[in-house]
């Protein structure tokens, strides 16, 4: 395109609409037809938007030189720049590329040699937050407050980053002052956040309070409400409050059937809470119909059917269970539980061979996993690997003071092999 000075505003409008609907190249075209002195003498000041545009495409040299041209027109960080920063933030929270990270870096830095003003702190902060880099983020968060304790996003971060570290206790601390500040806050960003913190220690009463706040938000789209019932269900189930963990459950699967999950938190409150697998089957047989191909449907179908296979004794149900549980490997191959119940369902089978195998692969997916070492102890002792079974009895026995009992109710048959092997380790002379 040979560039003519009338073109210019038409060729910003155009790059602005497509920015806007995600075609970086084609909005990179527009700009790169500018020639760079029009752009870095008579129209510096939309060098911010040249550098928006630039990171949108990955042409990150391109990006820092005009944020410079930019930044050196600026005085003070009055709000048009903070917007134009913020602008900056937007799009790199878009594009969430790590080879995008060190010249984000140079730019923060770029900035913070001149301004430091809460708000900028705190944009700085969510820049390197985003980039999981919280030990340099917190800093600035805690530099923007000592300049104003009362501004209220910078609290709103911290308790984002806390959460983000898994510091529930200072999590809570930090939204408790942001609440504070912003008391009418139903904000589902903030919130929800606070709410697992709250389930993560033990204090679900509080989480269920949180998790109701967020409900008064008329503003929150149909999958958010879902997951806040989802969240709700979670804490009346363990203050075993299972009538209102059933409401949440089956609110949270009426207003978002398109999420897999919550058919399987369904189909498992009627496995667990209730000990219903009659009617997680009911369920799971709905959900099957809707995603016939996703793994975690074959998962939990495995598990209802073997959950009936052992209540009412029907053992062509453990041939269901393993048909499901096999689908579900296919697809996934790296999740201990799904291994973990494959080994289950086969030691049911008395298929002791293929017991082991999916033993085998828990264990190797987390040796230190209590089940996956005690799956290992009972698949080698009914396969006869003895020196194998001795070896992970010992380390069994180690983390686990039931140890025994719990070997013996499974396999009874290894109790004189147990009592033969702890003969021999009380017999031995002390030295």
């Amino acid at each position: 395109m040979r560039y003519q000075e009338s073109n210019y505003e038409e060729l910003i409008d155009r790059a602005d609409q497509l920015l806007q609907k995600y075609r970086y190249h084609e909005a990179w075209e527009c700009i790169a037809a500018i020639p760079d002195d029009i752009k870095f003498i008579d129209y510096v000041e939309d060098c911010s938007f040249f550098a928006v545009v630039a990171l949108s495409d990955g042409h990150l040299d391109d990006f820092v030189r005009f944020f410079k041209a930019y930044f050196n027109t600026i005085s003070e960080p009055d709000d048009a720049f903070v917007d134009d920063f913020g602008s900056m933030f937007f799009s790199m929270s878009l594009i969430q590329d790590i080879k995008i990270y060190p010249y984000i870096i140079k730019v923060i830095k770029i900035v913070l040699s001149r301004f430091r003003t809460p708000n900028i702190l705190t944009i700085c902060a969510e820049l390197y937050n985003i980039m999981n880099m919280y030990e340099e983020g917190l800093p600035l968060l805690d530099e923007a407050l000592n300049k104003d304790p009362f501004f209220s996003l910078a609290w709103y971060n911290k308790v984002l980053t806390y959460h983000n570290i898994a510091d529930f206790e200072k999590e809570i601390e930090c939204c408790n002052y942001y609440i504070a500040l912003v008391p009418e806050t139903n904000d589902y960003n903030i919130l929800t956040p606070l709410a697992i913190s709250y389930a993560n220690i033990q204090s679900h009463n509080e989480a269920i309070t949180v998790l109701k706040k967020i409900l008064t938000n008329k503003a929150l789209l149909p999958k958010r409400i879902a997951s806040v019932h989802s969240l709700l269900a979670e804490s009346y189930n363990a203050l075993s409050d299972y009538k209102s963990e059933l409401i949440h459950r089956k609110k949270a699967l009426n207003i978002f059937p398109e999420e897999v999950v919550y058919w399987s938190m369904l189909a498992q409150y009627y496995l667990t809470s209730v000990n219903k697998p009659l009617k997680a089957e009911n369920i799971m047989n709905e959900a099957m119909t809707r995603f016939p191909h996703n793994p975690i449907m074959h998962y939990m179908f495995a598990a209802v059917e073997c959950q009936i296979a052992i209540e009412y004794n029907k053992r062509l149900k453990l041939e269901s269970a393993a048909s499901h549980i096999k689908i579900a490997l296919r697809k996934i191959k790296d999740d201990l539980s799904f291994y973990l119940l494959a080994s289950r369902i086969f030691f049911l089978r008395k298929d002791y061979t293929s017991a082991l195998k999916y033993a085998r692969h828990s264990y190797r997916i987390n040796p230190n996993d209590s089940n996956a070492i005690l799956y290992m102890v009972i698949g080698t002792f009914v396969c006869g690997k003895m020196t194998e079974f001795r070896r992970l009895y010992r380390i069994y026995e180690k983390i686990n003071p039931a140890a025994r009992e719990e070997v013996l109710v499974i396999t009874p048959e290894a109790e004189h092999v147990i009592d033969k092997f702890e003969e021999k380790q009380t017999s031995k002379p002390v030295k």
